[in-house]
């Protein structure tokens, strides 16, 4: 399944990583520079063409502002839910990356 990220801002230029859980990156990707919110679609190949196994993965958005400075772009990433589980610390969101507390979620569409 595709991961997308979602982040506003104004930069100059824009880079999407996707790292795993050693933090080897495996997507890294130049973005078009401009201002505002945007999605992207990744899809669940790495950058070495071998498809990427369900897993926990982290995407970073990074940049650099109209002054030169680097910054973080905060991202938001979407996955699709298989199931809700209601367990000791509340209900978590079943994906097939494993499990989300629904604390962590912000939205749904």
């Amino acid at each position: 399944a595709a991961e997308r990220a979602t982040g506003s801002t104004a930069s100059t230029q824009l880079r999407v990583t996707v790292a795993d859980s050693l933090g080897r990156v495996v997507v890294a990707r130049e973005l078009e520079p401009g201002t505002g919110t945007r999605s992207i679609s990744i899809p669940a190949i790495d950058d070495l063409g071998t498809p990427m196994t369900d897993a926990a993965y982290r995407v970073a958005v990074t940049g650099r502002n109209g002054n030169g400075l680097n910054i973080t772009i905060p991202t938001t990433a979407s996955i699709a839910v298989t199931g809700v589980e209601r367990g000791g610390s509340g209900v978590a969101l079943r994906t097939q990356g494993g499990t989300v507390a629904l604390t962590d979620v912000i939205s749904f569409e």
